[in-house]
């Protein structure tokens, strides 16, 4: 044993020799400087190697010496490459000496270089560093020749996990990243869809920190900047977010994420409006009180969101809105409150444009008018039927046909002023239907009716219920 520290923290210069057989100590010759942080390595000829520590000023020494047990003599051989403090020392297979890490006693940082005493040659050479700076390490000679260098630190900071591999045969070290760990804070998250979220990734078992972050589902799964920041897709659903350790690749961790839907207000509150499905699944929400409104928006349930589309051309309320086989959008009458009276107008939406156009206006007012679709037996769209109300009085009817029954443009067709008895539809300029019109049966309270044009009738069945026409059914 040689150097360190005596009772009252003076480094001292003394050393002793144990004898197992006796289980004694004493005192042999001195070591040239007084040190301590040192290493003391038995080489293959019986001789001890100590090299490197601090001296009583708390100089980091790149002295090295020898001691010979046969004579009790420490001799002074040539200097380390650095000075060093707090490194490893480990005889090698091939009789040389790995000197590894320790503190320069300048730099803020601990020492990744290394180098090779040759006890042939008496010299120190320089070779490649580890692959991170560390001090208070161990470094064990392993059976195939190898050095596992275990722990440590970096000066001031905390103890590590990990480890790395030195081979003598080419003289390199390689991470060893088994004691490398990652987690992610949170682990799972519920996200609105198109809302965001940080997640952080702690890497633990080297002094690379970093970690990459990526998506399991990839942009499907929406997006991650290299700051953890994850902005959540249009769909609702479950997706992963990992993080990878860029220290260990092989090492990575998982945090799962519900985005969902969370439904925000209308654009404009409205009341006496209409809603309707369009082909492609949003909804458009049209008219409306409080205040008139012409305003409309488009409601998709997939991410919650309402969004503004065009204008009605009039303000309404209490307005009829009917898909068409053509996907688009009849509106009807209502009422509007600051003109106060009703209207007769119609228009059509396009959701292919998002406007609203001006149709064939209907030939008397329509008011609290529910609007139902019937199919046409002969396959073509729909027909409209639509009636006007007024206290006590259920005895008109109006049916709207679209240019896709031949008509020249749209067209409003008015049925007699009774229901009592079998008349003939007919337009205000006593044109007869287009060709394209399919027979049918219209019925009412249970007694059937037909309404012919020309050679042609159409059919529904009308449902009356305490005085109000609540359905109707086409074939």
């Amino acid at each position: 044993m040689q150097g360190g520290y005596d009772d009252n923290l003076n480094v001292i210069t003394s050393t002793e020799l144990y004898d197992p057989s006796t289980d004694s100590f004493s005192s042999t010759s001195k070591m040239a400087p007084a040190r301590y942080g040192h290493t003391a390595t038995l080489l293959k000829n019986g001789k001890v190697l100590i090299t490197g520590g601090s001296d009583a000023n708390d100089n980091v020494l790149s002295s090295s010496e020898i001691y010979d047990p046969a004579t009790g003599i420490f001799t002074h051989i040539g200097n380390m490459t650095t000075t060093r403090y707090g490194h490893t020392a480990t005889l090698l297979s091939n009789d040389k000496v790995l000197i590894a890490g320790g503190w320069d006693g300048k730099e803020e940082d601990s020492l990744s270089g290394a180098e090779l005493y040759d006890p042939a040659t008496g010299t120190f050479k320089a070779i490649d560093d580890m692959t991170i700076p560390r001090e208070y390490h161990t470094a064990t000679l392993l059976p195939n020749g190898k050095v596992l260098i275990l722990g440590g630190f970096n000066n001031g900071s905390d103890a590590f996990s990990s480890a790395e591999l030195f081979n003598f045969s080419t003289g390199t070290f390689t991470a060893i990243n088994s004691m490398v760990s990652i987690s992610i804070s949170p682990e799972s998250a519920t996200v609105a869809t198109g809302g965001s979220q940080t997640f952080s990734a702690t890497v633990t078992g080297s002094t690379n920190n970093k970690g990459t972050w990526g998506i399991k589902e990839g942009a499907s799964g929406g997006t991650i900047n290299s700051g953890g920041v994850y902005t959540a897709p249009s769909k609702p659903g479950t997706y992963h977010i990992v993080a990878t350790s860029q220290a260990d690749p092989n090492k990575s961790a998982t945090a799962t994420i519900q985005v969902v839907v969370i439904f925000t207000d209308m654009l404009t509150s409205r009341q006496n409006h209409t809603a309707t499905l369009l082909p492609d699944g949003k909804v458009l929400i049209a008219g409306g009180a409080g205040r008139d409104l012409s305003s409309a928006e488009i409601f998709d349930p997939a991410t919650g969101i309402f969004t503004a589309t065009g204008s009605m051309l009039e303000a309404r309320d209490r307005h009829t809105a009917t898909l068409l086989t053509n996907g688009k959008v009849l509106i009807v009458g209502g009422y509007n409150h600051n003109a106060g009276w009703e209207l007769s107008s119609a228009e059509i939406y396009d959701p292919a444009t998002g406007t609203f156009t001006r149709t064939a206006t209907t030939e008397e007012t329509e008011i609290y008018n529910p609007t139902m679709d019937f199919s046409i037996n002969n396959g073509n769209p729909n027909v409209v039927w639509s009636y006007g109300w007024m206290p006590n009085d259920f005895s008109t009817f109006n049916l709207y046909t679209g240019s896709h029954m031949n008509a020249s443009s749209p067209q409003w067709y008015r049925a007699p002023a009774s229901w009592d008895y079998t008349p003939t539809i007919w337009r205000n300029d006593s044109d007869s239907l287009r060709n394209g019109v399919a027979v049918g049966q219209l019925s009412l309270a249970h007694t059937s009716r037909q309404y012919y044009v020309g050679q042609h009738h159409l059919t529904a069945n009308i449902l009356l219920m305490a005085g109000f026409l609540v359905a109707i059914v086409g074939t």
